[in-house]
């Protein structure tokens, strides 16, 4: 039986869904060219949130990653991103990406 063919839905249309599906104005899709980025049928977006402090939901809004299913539109995970932390993590990121690069180049 054939497989069936996976259906990515436009940057648009995923970004409209976000929106109303987290309540917020302000949701930016991952795209690569002009196509939503989508591997194993998972993509990135990053919104506005409000922030939550022990409970309590502030008027402060703060940047969110957001992983979801780029056929469904299904949010698997929101984390939102304290500001202070963001540049830290990205060198995090890409030192953690050369060294398995470093290792997976590397014979055993």
């Amino acid at each position: 039986m054939p497989r069936r063919r996976k259906r990515v839905r436009r940057p648009e249309d995923l970004e409209a869904h976000l929106k109303k599906y987290l309540r917020t104005d302000y949701v930016k899709v991952l795209r690569i060219g002009k196509q939503t980025y989508s591997k194993y049928s998972m993509g990135y977006a990053i919104a506005l949130v409000p922030k939550v402090t022990r409970g309590v939901v502030t008027d402060e809004v703060i940047p969110a990653l957001v992983r979801f299913n780029t056929e469904t539109g299904f949010t698997t995970q929101l984390i939102p991103l304290d500001p202070d932390v963001i540049d830290p993590l990205i060198e995090l990121i890409r030192e953690g990406y050369k060294e398995a690069l470093r290792r997976s180049l590397t014979p055993k």
